[in-house]
């Protein structure tokens, strides 16, 4: 999805891309899901950082708080790849939701937020 995005442009992910990847983000099979993140924190190189904030963060933020310890995993690993694009108001929120994901059930998710969190202060110590 990202090769294509870059060849038809900014306006046509937009337009057409952007519309499946949300689809998608809502689809039943966290597989699906899966896969897709990889893709979606890629695209504000191309669509821009405003569209992602506007139209694609609530839609990980659901994600991260998923049911699928797997699925919210996997955002997990990639929200911290977009703070940085994202700006204060995103890495804010990311250190209040690391905090609750701490006390999550499933060790690995808490493993990954001790990590978030350690990038995030090393990252952002101001």
């Amino acid at each position: 999805m990202f090769k294509i995005s870059e060849e038809i442009g900014k306006k046509d992910t937009i337009d057409e891309i952007l519309p499946v990847c949300l689809a998608m983000l809502r689809d039943e099979n966290n597989q699906v899901k899966l896969e897709l993140i990889k893709e979606v924190v890629q695209l504000d190189k191309i669509i821009g950082v405003d569209v992602i904030n506007d139209k694609i963060t609530s839609q990980l933020w659901e994600m991260a708080n998923d049911k699928n310890w797997r699925v919210k995993l996997e955002v997990i690993r990639y929200l911290p790849s977009l703070a940085n694009s994202l700006g204060k108001e995103f890495v804010d929120r990311l250190q209040r939701e690391a905090l609750d994901w701490i006390n999550d059930n499933v060790s690995a998710v808490r493993d990954e937020c001790h990590s978030i969190i350690t990038k995030l202060i090393q990252k952002f110590k101001d």
